[in-house]
């Protein structure tokens, strides 16, 4: 890739993963069960959303399904395996 804005999605991808990056961190930050920390995670996982969905747009890198998009199918893994537990922490009595 030649420079920042090689194509919309690469865009779209490098803002979305810098919203995650802050909006990750100050979530770890602040007070955890407060209004502040649950609207904090909610704007990350929809910036990881968006971060996972655009990494799979992106081929200039490998011009093929490479190394990257494994991460990506690993990270959507992850995010799924928290929220889903986040989710259900009514019913999981050690969802922590």
């Amino acid at each position: 890739m030649t420079e920042l804005g090689h194509s919309p999605a690469s865009v779209v991808h490098v803002v979305a993963t810098l919203i995650a990056l802050a909006t990750g961190t100050s979530s770890l930050l602040v007070a955890k069960g407060t209004c502040h920390h649950r609207r904090l995670g909610r704007d990350y996982v929809g910036s990881m959303l968006v971060v996972l969905a655009s990494a799979f747009g992106i081929y200039t890198l490998f011009g093929r399904f490479g190394i990257v998009h494994w991460g990506a199918v690993g990270s959507a893994l992850a995010l799924l395996a928290g929220t889903g537990a986040v989710a259900r922490r009514a019913t999981l009595r050690a969802w922590r």
